[in-house]
C-alpha cells in the first residue's frame, strides 16, 4: 500500500485502503511495543492464534460475553469476518495481562457494522456483573460504563473479589479492519487505547 495516513482529532487514520489477510501480521504490535504501551517488562506470549476463542459456555450471561472477553467466536460469529490474529501476553508475576486482536472483514461496511453492534452490546452490559466459571477458575467481572470517543469505544471491567485488578477494553475500526484490545493490571490503565491506536497506525502503513 502507498500513501500517507492522515489522523483525525480522535486519532483514527483516514483513507486507509482495504487490507488483505497477509497484512494482518503487520498490524500486530511486537512484545516490545506492548511493553512500552502498558509500562511492563518481560512480557511473554500466552496465546498466539489465527482462530477465535470459545468461552460462551463459561459465562453467566452470553449476551455480555463480548464485553468481558476478546476474540470470541460466539461474539464475532455471523458478522462476516474473514480472518483474525489474536495475541495474548502476560508477565511471570501476573502484574500485566494484555490482548491484541485484529479482525478482517470483506469491506469497510462489515467492519463498521460489527463496531456499531459491539457499541450497543457493551452499552447494554454496562453496570452489570458477569460470572465466569470453568474447570480452572471462577470469578465475577463488574462492567463499568461505556465511553465513546470518535471511532473508539472503551470500557473498564474489574474483578469483584480483587477490585484493584482492572482491565481497560477498547475497540476501533478502520477500512475493513476491527481492532480489539485489552490491558489489565493492578490499578487503572489506559494501555488498551494506546495499543488500539498503534494498531490502527500500523494498518495505515501496511
Amino acid at each position: 500500500m502507498s500513501g500517507t495516513a492522515v489522523r483525525d482529532p480522535a486519532g483514527a487514520p483516514l483513507n486507509v485502503p482495504n487490507l488483505s489477510e497477509s497484512q494482518l501480521d503487520d498490524v500486530m504490535l511486537s512484545i516490545g511495543e506492548l511493553e512500552t504501551a502498558v509500562g511492563a517488562a518481560e512480557l511473554d506470549t500466552i496465546i498466539d492464534s489465527d482462530e477465535m476463542s470459545d468461552n460462551v459456555d463459561s459465562v453467566s450471561d452470553p449476551a455480555c460475553l463480548g464485553a468481558i472477553m476478546g476474540a470470541e467466536d460466539a461474539v464475532y460469529g455471523g458478522s462476516g469476518w474473514t480472518a483474525v490474529r489474536d495475541h495474548v501476553v502476560g508477565d511471570a508475576d501476573d502484574d500485566h495481562w494484555v490482548e491484541q486482536t485484529a479482525v478482517l472483514y470483506p469491506d469497510e461496511d462489515g467492519a463498521r457494522a460489527f463496531y456499531d453492534e459491539s457499541t450497543a452490546s457493551w452499552q447494554d452490559c454496562a453496570g452489570f456483573s458477569v460470572s465466569v466459571d470453568d474447570t480452572d477458575f471462577s470469578y465475577i467481572w463488574a462492567i463499568d460504563e461505556l465511553s465513546v470517543g470518535g471511532d473508539m469505544i472503551t470500557q473498564v471491567t474489574s474483578e469483584e473479589d480483587y477490585d484493584d485488578w482492572r482491565c481497560q477494553h477498547a475497540m476501533s475500526h478502520v477500512s475493513n479492519l476491527v481492532v480489539e484490545t485489552w490491558a489489565c493490571s493492578v490499578g487503572s490503565t489506559d494501555g488498551a487505547v494506546e495499543i488500539a491506536e498503534r494498531m490502527l497506525a500500523k494498518a495505515a502503513k501496511a
